[in-house]
């Protein structure tokens, strides 16, 4: 109980506190990443660039081998931003499905949520 006399529905505090990690999580993860980003992608490119095709000194076997190093490199940073785009996903519909349930509160609304619980095994 609430110290103005309300019951705790544990559930929903579980929930609560689970979006509240993941968005915590999220927000950590994606900081970091972009203040590594910016170096990784100007170096990653950069190389990509500087490739000498032009120079008759520099054999094709290293030129192609810097080449697709460079990309591989660049493909898995992409790869990783695809990764951090299902995440916020993941949190923006977890977020919305607290803000769904907590619109039960209201007698009005809370039919409105009761038909998804009982439509849910039609809809999923």
């Amino acid at each position: 109980r609430t110290s103005k006399g309300r019951e705790i529905h544990f559930p929903t505090l579980m929930l609560d506190l689970a979006i509240l990690c993941l968005c915590v999580i999220y927000q950590g993860i994606k900081l970091q990443a972009n203040v590594v980003s910016e170096g990784v992608l100007s170096d990653t490119t950069g190389k990509l660039i500087e490739v000498p095709w032009a120079s008759k000194d520099v054999p094709l076997e290293s030129k192609m081998l810097s080449f697709f190093d460079n990309l591989s490199k660049l493909e898995d940073r992409m790869e990783v931003e695809q990764s951090f785009s299902v995440f916020s996903f993941v949190v923006l519909f977890s977020v919305l499905f607290r803000i769904i349930i907590s619109t039960a509160a209201h007698p009005r609304t809370a039919i409105l949520v009761s038909t998804l619980r009982n439509a849910g095994d039609d809809l999923w």
